[in-house]
């Protein structure tokens, strides 16, 4: 039972293609299959264009949809050009042998984007697998697009992005050292520094969410580039956990910070004692924020 997009954001819009092709495959007893695009921007043209959601992201996004299997395709020429038959030919029946398939009703595909919904349903009379269209889901009565939420996050609208997600934004990753100055002031942090194309919201501080080792904690998140005590030359996004100890270091672990609203700037402190009395009030802030 397979969906088949770019799936950007993984939203809302989204959510309903894979919640389908999950019921399905629970119906009929098949494996739930996502087959998404990699690098798809670049080959598009838009080589600027940055990303809601990396690799690694939409797979932590589509497990906890109860997804069983991720395929990635590298958008390359060949993909690119190929015909809307050749495509359902070779990756939907050869490879992956589809009993379902379900897709959206604007979803074209193929050479110069000429594949659509009814290519899908001549091949559904040939091959006999079953076809399932759902319409675009609609938030405040606009369609929810990728496009929609990147602007919002570009702007900060962090609220109304996270609704049209479905859950608070996102950024994952394995974390790494910093230079310790957190600890050093009775702040710790974990650190994560997103990839080139990861679309991160102004900079600033945030009121988060960090699940680290499976469990998860209210936080404050720095993105930017500490200038009170570093001037980093890359932004980094530094999550300070409330009510979180351990006396390891936390480096090379698997983590996810979920961005809930916005703080304050990023601002350059007199001191490293100005800076901590703020996070302190940053913290109360985010406490407040995560407790409505």
């Amino acid at each position: 039972s397979v969906t088949i997009g770019k799936f950007d954001g993984v939203h809302l819009g989204h959510r309903a293609l894979i919640e389908e092709t999950v019921r399905y495959a629970g119906f009929a007893g098949l494996l739930s299959c996502v087959v998404t695009f990699n690098n798809a921007a670049v080959f598009l043209g838009d080589k600027d264009k940055k990303v809601l959601t990396t690799i690694e992201e939409k797979s932590i996004l589509f497990e906890r949809a109860g997804v069983d299997v991720m395929v990635v395709l590298e958008f390359t020429d060949v993909l690119r050009n190929m015909l809307p038959k050749e495509f359902i030919d070779f990756f939907l029946v050869n490879m992956l042998n589809v009993s379902s398939v379900t897709i959206g009703s604007d979803f074209y595909f193929g050479r110069n984007r000429q594949g659509s919904v009814r290519d899908f349903t001549d091949a559904q009379m040939e091959y006999g697998f079953n076809v399932t269209v759902l319409d675009k889901e609609k938030f405040e009565g606009e369609e929810i697009s990728s496009t929609r939420i990147r602007e919002c996050i570009k702007k900060g609208e962090l609220n109304k992005a996270n609704s049209l997600l479905g859950y608070d934004y996102m950024i994952a990753g394995k974390t790494e050292s910093g230079k310790k100055k957190g600890r050093q002031i009775g702040a710790p942090t974990l650190n994560l520094y997103p990839l080139p194309e990861k679309l991160v919201p102004p900079l600033g501080v945030y009121a988060s969410k960090g699940i680290l080792e499976g469990k998860e904690y209210n936080a404050v998140t720095n993105i930017g580039v500490c200038p009170t005590v570093i001037e980093n030359k890359e932004i980094s996004v530094e999550t300070h956990l409330i009510n979180y100890s351990s006396d390891r270091e936390m480096y090379g672990e698997q983590f996810e910070v979920h961005l809930c609203d916005f703080i304050r700037e990023e601002k350059k402190f007199d001191s490293v004692e100005d800076l901590y009395a703020r996070i302190q009030e940053d913290v109360k802030e985010a406490e407040k924020i995560l407790a409505k």
